[in-house]
């Protein structure tokens, strides 16, 4: 999916008053600052501060001042990145439309003729996400496919196959075993949230072991270092329904009062504990206790990250 976009960033000045009052200064990136297209997929703030901006026409890295562009003709694989992510290691990782992999470390692109293993870690629908375990192996994964494959800190890849299962939710009939969020587990290894429920795998040479059906997960979004946010896939009303997962459990259910029909992109929360969702169709709410604290409406949010203290990126 394809969305025209121009790149701003948002400062908010004077966080001790309140949000509604605050008059947002807003600064507009496009190609004639750097940029290699407007038409802008993911942006990530990696651990040195450094913000990326995957493309449809390669990857670009901005550092505050200025941008630094990277293609194929620099060792990208495509110049489609739908999704960038960090590992533990340091490792930026692109994830591209066409399926393939590449990442980025100490200055150098790397693919699958100065690290093979990449050549196994494609996929038929590209990944939109990985979980990394504590002994740095990471399960990548897809919303779209039934597969996961791991990736071990020798540089080993072994690919599991979901069952395929489908099923009327909503009133549709699709399929329920997808992937929407790995978390690891003390007690069950990785645990895996789907549409069907909650399932955990030890290993890939187990069989599923289904821990809850009670509630199917649509999707997950990283809100700050420790906690993430899991929306549940049906529902029985007009309001969404969120659950947050941090310290290695799920907490109660939050019911947020978003029209359920929202289409959310991305979120995080701020140390005050304000919760930022960026949507599709009807811009970027900010949310405490619940409660809409403020509503900034701008045609398609693809995404809203903290960048430094103050600044926001969408």
């Amino acid at each position: 999916m394809k969305k025209e976009l121009i790149v701003f960033i948002l400062i908010l000045f004077l966080t001790g008053i309140n949000l509604t009052a605050q008059n947002p200064y807003i600064q507009h990136f496009t190609t004639e600052d750097g940029l290699p297209s407007n038409t802008v997929y993911p942006i990530i703030k990696d651990s040195k501060y450094f913000l990326w901006f995957g493309t449809d026409a390669g990857v670009a890295r901005y550092d505050g001042n200025e941008f630094t562009c990277f293609s194929k003709k620099d060792g990208l694989n495509s110049n489609e990145i739908i999704v960038i992510k960090e590992d533990l290691l340091g490792r930026i990782w692109f994830f591209n439309f066409n399926g393939t992999m590449n990442f980025f470390y100490q200055n150098k692109i790397y693919n699958y003729l100065n690290a093979p293993f990449l050549d196994s870690l494609k996929s038929k629908h590209f990944f939109t996400d990985f979980y990394q375990d504590t002994d740095e192996t990471i399960y990548f994964y897809s919303f779209q496919s039934f597969e996961i494959i791991s990736l071990n800190n020798q540089s080993q890849v072994r690919k599991y196959l979901l069952p395929s299962e489908r099923k009327i939710l909503n009133g549709y009939e699709r399929a329920t075993m997808n992937v929407k969020f790995i978390s690891g587990s003390t007690d069950h290894g990785i645990l895996l949230y789907t549409a069907e429920g909650l399932y955990a795998l030890h290993d890939f040479s187990d069989t599923l072991c289904l821990i809850s059906d009670t509630i199917g997960y649509a999707y997950a979004f990283k809100i700050n270092e420790d906690k993430y946010l899991l929306k549940e896939d049906y529902y029985t009303d007009s309001t969404k329904v969120f659950f947050e997962y941090a310290d290695k459990k799920i907490g109660a259910p939050k019911r947020y009062t978003l029209d359920c029909n929202i289409v959310i992109t991305s979120a995080f929360e701020t140390k005050d504990s304000i919760l930022w969702l960026a949507t599709i169709d009807k811009g970027v709410f900010l949310l405490k206790n619940q409660s809409i604290l403020n509503h900034i409406n701008i045609r398609e949010a693809q995404g809203v990250i903290l960048w430094k203290e103050k600044d926001y990126a969408k």
